[in-house]
């Protein structure tokens, strides 16, 4: 986990340009969470490795409980398709919505789910499904 400063992240645009270079590299899926404040400012930026080259698992109660250490406001989450194709997976909506519920219940906000490939990234948000 690494403090990351006070920088805004008000919109997808601002996510992904925090997200994009992280993923560069990466042959396996790879999952990065920014946690903000009420002011959508970086608090802490964690990693979460455990993915393969096709999936990737989202722990759950990891981040509920980073969030809830780190008193985030909300949270923005982004991992990687090494594939290429950042169109969400049935498993990426499913497990997105399961975390949405799970933060609003703790009352923290899911800001947005960003996917990468090497070239282009999509949000959860933008295509309406979250």
């Amino acid at each position: 986990m690494a403090r990351a400063g006070t920088r805004k992240i008000g919109n997808s645009r601002e996510a992904a340009d925090l997200f994009a270079l992280t993923f560069q590299h990466s042959g396996v899926e790879e999952l990065y969470i920014a946690h903000v404040d009420s002011d959508r400012r970086l608090i802490a930026m964690c990693n979460h490795v455990g993915g393969s080259v096709c999936h990737l698992e989202l722990p759950l109660q990891e981040i509920a409980r980073e969030a809830l250490v780190l008193q985030s406001h909300g949270i923005l989450i982004a991992h990687n398709h090494p594939s290429g194709d950042p169109t969400p997976s049935r498993s990426d909506i499913i497990g997105t919505r399961a975390l949405s519920e799970l933060a609003d219940r703790l009352n923290i906000r899911l800001y947005d789910h960003l996917i990468f490939a090497p070239d282009r990234w999509s949000s959860l948000l933008a295509l309406g499904l979250l």
